[in-house]
């Protein structure tokens, strides 16, 4: 009898060890999931960190009726009455599209390798500006903290032995000698499939190139965070705080984190926050590619400090 309760004692302990073992482990991925602010299903956003200065789910009334536009042109209000922006010089083409998966409607953006030879232009992007833009810069000030989020897919994406830009924080520069200045942040897939984030800063008021011509950073950095993935969607956050003495940067994609980093600098010594651009820069010089094409589905801008 004495030998049956101690067994009986024993199973419950190890019943007690094993719920404590699923709760605490249940409670670090749930810890996980809140830290990368994950949505729960696909083209969806988790509930906000902080200020949602701007978000935006694509509707066939973005674009002009024939949901076709090419060239130049302001479109879109957001929640926050900020704006997109197609590059000026772009050369694709934009569309509204019913995605089959969720059935929102997405953003498709298409460059051939004809239209970017014929207008001698590599962008074919979107930026996000801000109502006051004309004054402050867009969105991004130096010295308080974002977390971007956006939702993209590659379509039939294959490598092509050159690099091409899929997201960027180019700068407003002071002065016109800094003009063709690298983003100071940029999502970059390389020559070999794999996606790199750029990182550069300038403590230098006004930036300057050496007697190489190469521009004399305070910090030029380049970290492989994964392999780019074609046809399925991926949902990207980057956690920023734009600052030439000591930034922050914090980088996921699908909920992992790939990239973090604290106490660094990141930006440059500007008096106004750089833009964010999202879409395709891609040079088709010398390569066989014919054509790119990714879907861009809802974003959102937080301001978490």
């Amino acid at each position: 009898m004495r030998r049956v309760r101690q067994a009986s004692v024993t199973s419950k302990r190890a019943l007690g060890l094993f719920a404590a073992a699923v709760f605490c482990l249940t409670a670090c991925l749930a810890s996980a999931a809140e830290d990368a602010g994950g949505p729960s299903s696909l083209l969806t956003f988790a509930a906000p960190r902080g200020e949602v200065i701007f978000a935006h789910h694509w509707q066939p009334g973005d674009l002009p009726p024939s949901h076709e536009f090419q060239g130049r042109g302001v479109f879109g209000d957001s929640l926050a009455a900020g704006k997109f922006l197609l590059s000026p010089d772009a050369d694709g083409r934009y569309r509204i599209v019913e995605d089959p998966e969720s059935g929102q409607w997405v953003l498709d953006i298409l460059v051939t390798r004809a239209e970017a030879l014929a207008r001698r232009s590599h962008h074919t992007e979107i930026e996000i500006h801000s109502p006051d833009h004309l004054i402050e810069g867009r969105f991004f000030r130096p010295g308080q903290r974002y977390l971007l989020e956006w939702w993209r897919k590659e379509i039939a994406f294959e490598p092509d032995g050159h690099w091409e830009i899929w997201a960027q924080n180019h700068s407003m520069y002071d002065s016109p000698l800094e003009r063709s200045r690298n983003p100071s942040l940029a999502l970059i897939v390389g020559r070999d499939r794999f996606v790199t984030l750029f990182v550069r800063a300038d403590s230098h008021p006004i930036s300057f190139k050496d007697r190489g011509g190469n521009w004399s950073y305070t910090r030029r950095d380049a970290y492989t965070v994964g392999p780019s993935i074609s046809d399925r969607w991926e949902f990207w956050q980057m956690e920023v705080l734009f600052d030439h003495r000591a930034g922050a940067l914090k980088l996921w994609r699908n909920g992992e984190l790939l990239h973090a980093e604290a106490g660094k600098p990141v930006g440059y010594n500007d008096r106004r926050g750089p833009p964010w651009s999202i879409g395709i820069y891609k040079y088709f010089d010398d390569v066989a590619t014919d054509r790119r094409q990714a879907l861009i589905g809802p974003i959102r801008v937080q301001l978490l400090e």
